[in-house]
């Protein structure tokens, strides 16, 4: 297992299903399916997360302090939360179609930039991408000013670093 997930897991612990009561994890075809839809290949973490545990979230919540600050008008504390990973679908649970990277991407067409990846959900609508060069950039879905988009990190295997169970 990657350096930057076994590290993650031993700070905040273990993955659990987003959906259902069993991890759905990616197969190579999906990966493939989702590297099609945005021209280009994922991260090595980032599939490397997709296809041992798929959509997925931690049993408890988990927060960051971001390398490049959040709008204080999102938060004052400038502490990020980590809500879903996104992966695919779950044939068992088929209404469960927001856990689905390819479903944020058919539904959000011509609202997020066009080269975010949605890799993770807030929790409140907003999520966590993954731009062409990258970097990790939080898409405010309902700011006031219409939608807005902040830099994060400079790459997901860096996010991945700054997640803790504890608030900054």
């Amino acid at each position: 297992m990657n350096q930057h997930l076994q590290a993650l897991i031993s700070r905040v612990g273990d993955f659990t299903p987003a959906v259902g009561d069993a991890l759905n994890p990616l197969r190579n075809a999906d990966v493939e399916a989702i590297e099609k839809s945005i021209d280009r290949p994922l991260d090595s973490v980032h599939r490397e997360l997709l296809t041992l545990y798929g959509a997925s979230r931690f049993e408890e919540h988990v927060f960051f302090t971001p390398e490049m600050p959040l709008p204080k008008s999102y938060s004052k504390s400038n502490v990020g939360i980590v809500g879903t990973f996104l992966g695919k679908l779950n044939e068992n649970y088929p209404r469960a179609k927001g856990i689905s990277i390819l479903h944020k991407l058919d539904t959000l067409d011509g609202e997020l930039p066009p080269d975010f990846l949605p890799m993770a959900d807030v929790g409140s609508g907003d999520l966590y991408g993954i731009r062409r060069d990258g970097s990790v950039w939080l898409w405010i879905h309902d700011a006031r000013k219409g939608k807005e988009l902040n830099q994060i990190c400079s790459s997901f295997p860096a996010w991945i670093d700054l997640l803790n169970r504890k608030e900054a």
